[in-house]
């Protein structure tokens, strides 16, 4: 049963299935607009509370392995949307 579920998610979607997902996003999106937008502090904001272009910046500058803390920098500029 588990197997017959993972093989099916291999096996390519056929047009009629692309044509639902198509629609659903496409309903969900107009349900989405019309929800009250969300209030909070942005990604600008939060990265400047958690210091977290001074982090990464003190990550580079200390770690003796640049490839290392470059891929870490990254990883965590990806995460948060730098």
């Amino acid at each position: 049963m588990f197997q017959d579920l993972l093989e099916s998610h291999a096996e390519p979607l056929s047009n009629d299935e692309l044509i639902e997902l198509d629609k659903a996003s496409q309903e969900a999106e107009k349900e989405g607009d019309e929800q009250e937008p969300v209030c909070g502090p942005d990604i600008k904001t939060l990265r400047k509370c958690l210091g977290i272009e001074k982090t990464l910046e003190t990550l580079k500058e200390r770690d003796p392995n640049p490839a290392r803390s470059s891929q870490a920098a990254h990883g965590v500029e990806k995460s948060v949307k730098i």
